[in-house]
């Protein structure tokens, strides 16, 4: 097994502690939604699936929007009746998780 990037690990690890909220991860100037966050976010948010590197050999399950609509994603999040964070992959417990 290929272990997961810095940064996909750090997600793995915020998911972990907010298994009932759509994690938002800040990576430069867009917002990505995971796994099953991103099958779930995708048609609420009218996103196209796209995937990011492989887990287990299948592809990771993905979809985004930029930061500047980040606010709005929340917004319609809400509106639909579903929890979410957003937090920066970036820079997470301090350190940067890229």
């Amino acid at each position: 097994m290929i272990p997961h990037s810095r940064s996909m690990a750090a997600w793995i690890e915020a998911k972990a502690a907010r298994p009932d909220s759509l994690v938002l991860w800040r990576v430069g100037d867009f917002l990505e939604f995971y796994f099953e966050d991103a099958r779930r976010a995708a048609p609420l948010l009218g996103l196209v699936m796209l995937s990011r590197g492989t887990d287990s050999g299948s592809p990771v399950p993905m979809c985004c929007v930029p930061v500047t609509r980040g606010t709005e994603a929340l917004a319609a999040l809400a509106a639909a009746g579903v929890t979410a964070e957003m937090i920066d992959g970036e820079m997470v417990g301090g350190e940067c998780a890229a």
